[in-house]
């Protein structure tokens, strides 16, 4: 699911629609997604937020129709600055979030799954502390598949 070259280190955008922006052309460039990948994910952010609070953090596990999808990844995104993300639970509005995960998702029946095996390793604050301050990809990549699932 992850890959080394899927990691995204001090990404510059002003919010979200810059972000899926910028993702979505280097996602195409990829062939990670088909045409119409960023108005669905705009649209499924907009219906559906997708920032999660924790106890000490904020995240966003933004992602789509699986229609949309050519290859199943767990894209990830350390943003420069925070940005607001909705949050999932809508009673708080929005959230600001410095780590993003961008889930793209070919088989729809295992989003469930994916998405458990994200938060737990989300939840602990130690790994959550290590993605927002480690700069060394290796690094980061060897804890995401060490401790995803």
């Amino acid at each position: 699911m992850f890959s080394k070259d899927d990691i995204y280190l001090d990404v510059e955008a002003k919010d979200h629609k810059d972000l899926f922006t910028k993702m979505n052309k280097i996602f195409l460039e990829k062939g990670y997604v088909k045409e119409g990948y960023l108005e669905s994910i705009l649209e499924r952010e907009k219906d559906y937020p997708t920032g999660l609070m924790f106890e000490k953090h904020n995240v966003a596990i933004p992602h789509t129709l699986y229609q949309y999808v050519n290859e199943q990844k767990i894209v990830f995104v350390r943003l420069k600055d925070e940005i607001k993300f909705g949050e999932m639970s809508a009673s708080t509005g929005e959230i600001e979030v410095k780590l993003v995960f961008m889930l793209l998702i070919s088989k729809g029946e295992e989003q469930v799954t994916i998405l458990l095996n994200l938060i737990e390793l989300l939840e602990n604050n130690e790994n959550y502390k290590f993605l927002e301050s480690c700069n060394n990809v290796e690094e980061i990549y060897e804890l995401l598949v060490r401790k995803y699932g």
